[in-house]
């Protein structure tokens, strides 16, 4: 398949987003999906499907009529050749669909016409296999999104381009991630809301801030704009986490500026921080509200000056001043820290874990200790060995976690595996009091570390809500040298329970308060200990 007459760009200009562009606009979008996903031809990479978008929108705007646009659209289709029927209905192991595809909207002969209806229904029944040429599963399931050019060198995409990373993420979510329906919108509403934004933006900026609003509707922590992407060349150099409403400075790095920890930031620059919380919210993704203020708060010092003018309150006084920046350096993270994996408290006969350590180490083996504290208030280092089973925790094979898979050949579809256990037969099981610590920083693995560990007899999970987004990740290119990702397998408790959104629910709620990090007390910590101490 060679294809190079939008090399250089895409012909496409829309001078007015009105109605009844927007309306032929959507109707082109979940055709043009559909057809990618559903039809063999495609499938079998004989098409470039983004230059034919370029090939057929201009038709399409330019239709007067709905017989016009119905004529204009099933030429196209049947253009692409003859297909085969599938004698079969849908047999992909019916008994464990959760999800069926949504394709109402074909049978819509009122928007579509008679003839681009019938087009569409007997592509649905296609015979198709499972080679495609934008998607293949990985091993664990999620999808893996393939030819999905990025155009690079496009740094301000054209209108036509614009258009295209719309579309592509558009269906990609329709027909390829799993909690679609649990998003809180109306995904096609969402269509609406974004095709004049996307048109009308006027810059890369613009472009870049649409994508990162349209990400956002999925609500998935998972989900992140990445590429060539400019970043804030300064930060502050604190950690900062919103506690009882506030942002409040948890780890002042050894007083690495005049902000120290348990300040109270009040207005960064002039602005409020909760003016800049209404500001800042619709561009965040993340699966429930606390993690999205995670994200706030890690973004929250970030500049392109060499100083910020801060408001905040410092032992119950308010000041202000100009607190000075450093270099903004990558591959600093909240989620792993330069401390050990094992700690002992010898007086109550406690093992600690920190499972982020840097340092790394091995899960000790025949642990006798009293009881054992495992923080997830991180993401697990692979330095560390021994985590992802520790099965002297279980007398037994239990049933902890399925996964809902997409479909290749059935597009839309999700369907359960198999439930998958832990542990094994063991009379000689640890049977010591085990406290699992979690929060907002708890995300994806170390998630599913928690649902896992929880099997344990005598396991109690203490903290808050965490960030609500398991399952693999899978990735995707956008129009401009970008990329983003979506969770892409769903993760489900036995009984059928979803942890998307919702995160890991601890048995005992418990969050530090700002005193608490006033003075240096680590209330989930100290809560653990007095629970295994007690037991």
């Amino acid at each position: 398949m060679k294809d190079d007459k939008f090399l250089d760009a895409s012909y496409i200009q829309i001078d007015s987003c009105d109605t009844q562009t927007v309306k032929k606009l959507i109707l082109l979008c979940k055709i043009w999906g559909f057809v990618k996903y559903y039809h063999p031809a495609v499938a079998a990479g004989k098409y470039d499907w983004d230059f034919e978008l370029f090939r057929i929108m201009p038709l399409v705007l330019k239709a007067q009529s709905q017989g016009e646009f119905e004529k204009i659209i099933h030429k196209w289709i049947q253009s692409l050749g003859e297909i085969k029927t599938s004698k079969e209905v849908l047999t992909e192991y019916q008994s464990t669909v959760y999800i069926y595809p949504d394709l109402s909207w074909i049978e819509d002969s009122l928007s579509l016409g008679n003839n681009v209806t019938k087009c569409l229904t007997s592509i649905k029944r296609a015979e198709r296999n499972y080679c495609h040429y934008y998607i293949r599963l990985e091993p664990a399931g999620n999808a893996k999104f393939t030819n999905e050019n990025a155009y690079s060198k496009f740094t301000n995409p054209d209108t036509g381009y614009r258009l295209l990373a719309l579309f592509r993420y558009w269906n990609i979510i329709q027909y390829y991630f799993p909690y679609k329906h649990i998003i809180g919108e109306d995904w096609e509403h969402v269509l609406v809301r974004f095709i004049p934004p996307i048109i009308h933006a006027k810059n890369r900026k613009e472009y870049v801030d649409v994508l990162y609003k349209l990400i956002a509707c999925i609500n998935d922590t998972h989900s992140i704009l990445g590429g060539m992407l400019e970043t804030n060349k300064y930060r502050i150099p604190v950690d900062v986490s919103f506690i009882e409403g506030k942002a409040v400075i948890i780890n002042d790095n050894n007083k690495a500026s005049q902000l120290t920890r348990g300040d109270i930031i009040l207005t960064i620059e002039g602005e409020s921080i909760e003016e800049i919380t209404t500001r800042r919210l619709p561009y965040l993704s993340a699966s429930n509200y606390p993690t999205k203020l995670r994200e706030l708060a890690s973004e929250l010092l970030a500049t392109d000056k060499d100083r910020l003018y801060i408001e905040f309150e410092h032992n119950g006084k308010r000041q202000s001043d100009f607190i000075l920046c450093s270099p903004n350096k990558k591959g600093t993270s909240r989620y792993q820290q330069d401390k050990p994996l094992i700690s002992y408290f010898p007086e109550q006969n406690i093992l600690y874990m920190y499972l982020g350590s840097k340092e790394g180490g091995s899960i000790p083996e025949n642990i006798r200790a009293k009881g054992v504290i495992i923080d997830l208030r991180c993401y697990p280092s692979e330095k560390i060995k021994g985590y992802w089973d520790i099965r002297q925790f279980y007398p037994d094979t239990t049933e902890f976690v399925k996964f809902t898979q997409p479909s290749i050949t059935t597009p839309g579809l999700f369907r359960f595996t198999h439930t998958f256990t832990v542990g094994e037969k063991n009379d000689e099981y640890y049977k010591g009091r085990k406290v699992i610590l979690i929060n907002e920083l708890t995300q994806s693995q170390a998630e599913f570390l928690a649902m896992k560990y929880r099997c344990a007899p005598n396991t109690l999970v203490i903290g808050s809500t965490t960030a609500g987004a398991d399952g693999n990740v899978s990735f995707l290119a956008l129009p401009g040298g970008l990329y983003t990702s979506i969770s892409g397998l769903g993760v489900y408790y036995p009984n059928g329970q979803c942890t998307q959104r919702i995160g890991i629910i601890p048995d005992l709620e418990v969050r530090p308060s700002i005193k608490d990090i006033q003075n240096g007390i680590d209330r989930l910590l100290e809560k653990a200990i007095e629970e295994i101490v007690k037991k």
